[in-house]
């Protein structure tokens, strides 16, 4: 692990401060600070590329890429179909796209069989090895890639940007690569939503280690200005993330294992001390009742400050 950082990794501000301590699933210990001048909440000290890969394993991908069980994998088609429908909006069928993180390449997919041209990154080769049945991936960070100038009209990072060691780097090879007016998609967690607030340490969204920073808004806005794109439009609604991650951050906050409801949802499910079944029935069924509340509670919150930031880029020409 790489010693502890004195100076903020996004705007290098020397102001940063303890924020928090969080326990993953397993019960490691991971400390968070914050900046005060630009808001990024980051892990303190970071992984180094080389020691995030064991927290990438077959748990998180799901077996055969299968990430979830039952009725929950069927949404993952419905989602993103969602996705692909504001891609639509974003640029002309038959432009270029490049997800960064594509995960089992769904998203792309789906774009793809309505005439776009589509490519997608992963991290490693077995994380590339699903979606590279379905389309074209290449393994690595998109700095370290390569790929030609100005060739993507769509540059998507789906609640990934929080994963990479370096956003900077991938913001200013984001703008490299797009074209003229070629737009940048981002989704990440928001640490300054009501659900963040309220949760401390124990929000679903915060995923430690694997989230190893954590954007504002403002933070998105003045990070991304800076290597040349202007904002078009936000979004603070998600129905794919907001409702399940205040649901999952009040059982969080009430003292059970970190994240137990989300993991029993997992294809992998590899809970270590299993509850009986009755505690099981008790845990869905009250989950059930309450997950109204929780969209609900979504929804208000996502008219100013919701647990999920949607924001489009537009590039602007370096001056």
């Amino acid at each position: 692990m790489s010693s502890l950082l004195e100076n903020c990794p996004i705007c290098d501000s020397e102001r940063v401060k303890y924020r928090w301590t969080a326990e993953d699933a397993q019960g490691n210990t991971w400390r968070y600070d914050a900046c005060p001048d630009c808001g990024t909440i980051f892990l303190n000290p970071p992984l180094e590329a080389s020691e995030l890969g064991k927290f990438y394993d077959d748990f998180y991908y799901g077996p055969g890429h299968r990430r979830f069980k039952g009725e929950v994998e069927g949404m993952v088609p419905v989602f993103r179909r969602f996705r692909a429908k504001r891609v639509e909006r974003l640029i002309p069928q038959g432009g270029a796209v490049l997800d960064v993180g594509c995960g089992r390449g769904v998203f792309l997919d789906i774009l793809a069989k309505k005439g776009f041209r589509c490519l997608g990154t992963e991290r490693s080769a077995p994380a590339a090895q699903n979606a590279s049945k379905r389309i074209k991936v290449m393994v690595g960070d998109i700095e370290n890639l390569a790929l030609p100038a100005e060739s993507f009209d769509l540059v998507t990072f789906w609640q990934v940007l929080e994963h990479l060691n370096n956003p900077k780097a991938a913001i200013a090879e984001t703008h490299r690569i797009l074209k003229s007016g070629g737009r940048m998609l981002l989704q990440v967690p928001n640490p300054e939503s009501l659900q963040a607030r309220a949760s401390g340490p124990y929000w679903f969204h915060l995923d430690p280690p694997r989230h190893l920073h954590l954007f504002g808004l403002q933070c998105l806005d003045e990070m991304c200005a800076r290597f040349g794109f202007v904002r078009e439009k936000v979004s603070h609604l998600s129905f794919e993330y907001g409702p399940f991650g205040a649901l999952q951050s009040f059982w969080n906050i009430l003292g059970m294992r970190r994240d137990l409801l989300y993991n029993w949802m997992m294809a992998a499910d590899k809970s270590e001390i299993p509850p009986s079944a009755a505690a099981r029935a008790v845990l869905i069924a009250a989950s059930a009742i309450s997950a109204p509340i929780a969209t609900l509670f979504s929804i208000v919150e996502a008219t100013s400050q919701g647990g999920i930031i949607e924001v489009v880029y537009r590039k602007k020409p370096l001056e």
